[in-house]
């Protein structure tokens, strides 16, 4: 028996050296992704910080349930079947309870099936080529897992689906080489059921149904009756697929699409050619070279690419070259590596590119994913065939390859963090305003929802929340710049300018459109309420008395200044609820903060010499001194801007004024009850209307609602109260025990203690 000169045995020949190098190359590469959060649209597998995924959050006794469902789903649409993802993230709830815990342990995992699956790539390779390209095999591998194209696949948990998609498909390709060389047909059992754990991660692996086939064709002198054999076990694990679905998955609710996600949608096959050639194209230079990164590619990322395009006939141009090489390799029987990487690529992306359907998002940086191998393949075997030409020899082309290598790994290492959680990823992706409608919309929400947690609870970073304010405006009307008919998104932004601007005006405006268009849309009609209810409430605290203000009568009302008023209301409603455990330095920094913010949002605020936030500071430590008596201090700020009414009102002019606004709140409060069946309009104006202390409002609707038959024994004491606050006691006695006769008829538990404290009200009266 020969000896073996170890001396001669290059790293890449030891098997357990080369596992270690692929593993810490994973970590090395993508180790700083660990400490990141839940990002876009992982709630869609796991549980999150945001949304408990039903299915996962039961752990392991949710299997059978996992195997008979879809992997997600909500009131609108049901999405894929991808059991084998949900149960990865079942057993870990199992394993490591709440989601808080395990977030990081989920991004671990990612990062160590990016590795397991280069061992599974190079011991594949290997196998392929019976060791005789050892080298050239962990070359395939470092290139394929340094492609910067593939961040988006490990940092996204949500992708994990495409990483086990990939494992097992090509645990697949292995079983069947191992039937072709020692013939044994549990392999093809293997196979098969590689296969389908495949396809259960996610369709991504339906080429490999002709992929493995042409593989061992172009590797194994195998017959075709043995070709035949492993086609049939790839195809009975494809019926079984098939079979899951239709016998186990519930398909009530389907996945709607619009051109907001893609332009194709609607148009017919010949329409979507052009984008084919060149989303083959895109695929193709992204997987080699990527640097411009993007979450999302939907309506306005991309060109779209039409007959009379030049990046039509320039994808048209690269697709026939690249089919005709591919051509010429067959015919002459040359480059069969380079010819099978070329035939690996075009059948894995093939239906990533808009041909016989169109994609959600036009194009993504996962869906070449698996078609990256492909081009990996066939670039290295062409590099392994320049190495003997004249300019390939020597040091050369080894350093262009180490250069390769080496600025991959720096742009991983540089995007990852940008995948830390969904802010961070939104803004990066989102930068340079940059058109893809989808994009800035998914921003603008983001943000909406970070400054709707941060108005909870008053901080003194309040002047970060109002810069937020401000980001998601611009995203939202970038969106709208792109794609102007986005109705969640302009009605988003008519919340943003009644909640957050008090331009109540322009979320009316906005809304009034929706609705025309859209006469059910229920998100509008609240906010075009929600607007004019504010509008109400601002017009009733407006100072308007003619002697204080100076104001001359009979002339048309303007209020220029409704935006400052509402704002300075605003302020004081927050410094209630800051100022409501005591006056301090930390509540008074608090305030100034959100002053500031204010600012930032409002020009004339800010322009106020001295500005609103200087005073604000200065006033609130003079109460907090205890130099002055204790005194509203926005009084002088109302009063200033009154005065600044390019048209003063007369006290007449503003009760009609005000008579109009309440008939509208009342007339659409009703409107939105009626199509909505129930009463929750009125009631939040009868909320709106004891806040502005508008006494004959409360009375107009309570009595509406009685008129109506729906009235309850909460109509009449509160139309009580409202007399009683207007000072007509009589009234006021008649309409509390018209609510005493209704509450002595109900039987709810608390009836009774309300009977007696009502009954001690009424007797109450007659001594006020």
């Amino acid at each position: 028996m020969r000896k073996t000169n170890t001396s001669k045995i290059r790293f890449y020949e030891n098997n357990k050296l080369v596992y270690f190098i692929l593993i810490s190359f994973s970590f090395l590469l993508y180790g700083n992704s660990i400490s990141h959060s839940y990002s876009v649209d992982d709630e869609l597998v796991t549980n999150t910080d945001r949304q408990i995924h039903p299915l996962v959050d039961q752990g392991l006794s949710a299997i059978p349930e996992i195997f008979t469902s879809h992997y997600a789903q909500n009131t609108e649409q049901t999405y894929e079947y991808r059991p084998v993802v949900i149960t990865t993230f079942a057993i870990e709830k199992s394993l490591f309870g709440s989601s808080d815990n395990w977030v990081h342990i989920s991004h671990f995992i990612q990062v160590l099936l990016y590795g397991l699956l280069g061992l599974i790539i190079f011991s594949l390779l290997n196998q392929v080529f019976n060791k005789e390209k050892t080298a050239l095999c962990f070359l395939m591998v470092l290139i394929f897992m340094s492609l910067p194209v593939h961040t988006e696949v490990v940092n996204s948990l949500k992708n994990r689906d495409e990483l086990l998609s990939l494992i097992f498909s090509l645990l697949a390709f292995s079983q069947a080489f191992k039937f072709a060389d020692q013939k044994r047909l549990l392999s093809l059992v293997w196979s098969g059921l590689f296969f389908l754990l495949a396809l259960m991660s996610k369709k991504t692996a339906l080429p490999f149904l002709a992929i493995i086939p042409i593989g061992l064709y172009f590797f194994r002198s195998l017959n075709l009756k043995n070709i035949g054999f492993v086609f049939l076990s790839l195809g009975l694990a494809r019926i079984l697929f098939a079979a899951f679905k239709i016998g186990l998955v519930d398909e009530t609710k389907l996945r709607t699409f619009s051109t907001l996600e893609n332009p194709l949608f609607g148009q017919d096959f010949m329409s979507r050619v052009p984008s084919f050639f060149y989303s083959i194209y895109w695929y193709f230079k992204s997987a080699l070279s990527h640097w411009d990164f993007h979450f999302y590619y939907g309506f306005g990322a991309l060109p779209q690419v039409n007959y009379s395009h030049p990046m039509f006939f320039l994808s048209l141009v690269f697709v026939i070259g690249l089919l005709c090489f591919l051509s010429y390799g067959i015919v002459k029987k040359k480059n069969m590596g380079l010819n099978f990487g070329i035939i690996f690529f075009i059948l894995s992306i093939f239906g990533a590119c808009n041909l016989l359907f169109p994609m959600v998002g036009i194009v993504a940086e996962r869906l070449v994913f698996t078609a990256s191998l492909g081009i990996v393949i066939a670039l290295t075997f062409l590099i392994n065939g320049a190495k003997d030409k004249s300019w390939g020899k020597g040091i050369i082309l080894p350093n262009i390859v180490m250069l390769y290598l080496g600025i991959n790994t720096f742009l991983v290492i540089q995007r990852n963090p940008d995948w830390k959680n969904r802010i961070t990823l939104f803004q990066k992706d989102t930068e340079n305003s940059f058109p893809s409608a989808k994009s800035q919309a998914v921003y603008g929400q983001e943000l909406q929802f970070l400054i709707n947690q941060e108005w909870l609870t008053p901080s003194g970073q309040d002047i970060d929340m109002f810069n937020r304010i401000l980001k998601a405006q611009e995203a939202y009307q970038l969106s709208l710049k792109t794609y102007p008919n986005y109705p969640k998104i302009e009605n988003n932004l008519a919340y943003l300018y009644s909640m957050y601007y008090q331009e109540h005006t322009k979320a009316i405006e906005i809304t009034k459109k929706l609705l025309k268009q859209n006469p059910s849309y229920r998100e509008a009609r609240e906010n075009q309420l929600s607007a004019t209810l504010k509008v109400f409430t601002t017009w009733c605290k407006l100072p308007h008395d003619l002697n204080d203000l100076r104001w001359k009568a009979d002339q048309e009302p303007t209020p220029t200044n409704q935006a400052e008023f509402s704002l300075i209301q605003q302020f004081e409603e927050r410094g209630k609820a800051v100022l409501s455990k005591g006056m301090n330095p930390g509540a008074i920094n608090t305030l100034v903060s959100f002053a500031q913010g204010i600012e930032l949002i409002n020009p004339t605020l800010a322009n106020l010499k001295p500005p609103f936030s200087e005073t604000v500071n200065k006033q609130l430590n003079i109460l907090y001194s205890g130099t002055r008596p204790s005194y509203n201090i926005l009084d002088t700020f109302r009063i200033a801007l009154a005065e600044n009414f390019s048209h003063p009102l007369s006290n007449r002019e503003f009760q009609e004024t005000k008579n109009k606004l309440r008939d509208i709140c009342i007339r659409e409060a009703h409107t939105f009850d009626q199509m909505h069946q129930g009463r929750w309009a009125l009631d939040l104006v009868d909320n709106y209307f004891i806040e502005a202390k508008d006494y004959e409002g409360i009375i107009a609707i309570h009595k509406e609602q009685i008129k109506n038959g729906r009235g309850t024994s909460k109509d009449y004491i509160q139309i009580g109260n409202a007399y009683l606050n207007l000072g007509d006691k009589e009234k006021s006695k008649k309409a509390l025990k018209l609510g005493l006769e209704s509450l002595k008829k109900s039987k709810e538990s608390s009836a009774k203690k309300e009977i007696e404290a009502l009954n001690k009200f009424i007797e109450s009266i007659d001594k006020q």
